[in-house]
């Protein structure tokens, strides 16, 4: 399987997608077992072929390949209606003269945050 490491270190639908349940990284130079789990006191490794997590090392061993380790993305947060919504959040915006629009931001050009202040300064309501 071919695994795009930048997307996956961006995209937590992606690493989600693809990752066991419980991963916290992923080591691009292990191919065999390269999902690892990060614990308080030691590292696990998701052994593939058995379906389940195995202690690893403890910490400390493994401090010279945490660089290149892909850390799991957080999870985008959902918008609380407070200040502008995160990057990718479909919005309805509330036009006066036309009624309301359906708008999918995601596919606007420019920032999300471009799109919603001119929407503000053209007195439209966003929800």
């Amino acid at each position: 399987m071919n695994i795009d490491t930048k997307r996956l270190a961006k995209d937590r639908a992606y690493w989600d997608g693809l990752a066991p349940e419980g991963a916290t990284h992923y080591d691009p130079e292990d191919i065999d077992d390269p999902w690892m789990m990060e614990t308080t006191s030691n590292w696990m490794f998701y052994w593939g072929s058995r379906k389940e997590w195995v202690g690893y090392a403890r910490k400390t061993v493994l401090t010279g390949i945490l660089a290149r380790l892909v850390i799991r993305p957080d999870a985008q947060k959902e918008w609380d209606g407070t200040g502008l919504p995160p990057a990718g959040t479909e919005c309805e915006v509330d036009d006066v003269d036309q009624g309301w629009i359906m708008k999918d931001y995601r596919l606007v050009l420019g920032s999300l945050e471009e799109v919603l202040e001119s929407a503000l300064k053209e007195g439209k309501h966003v929800h």
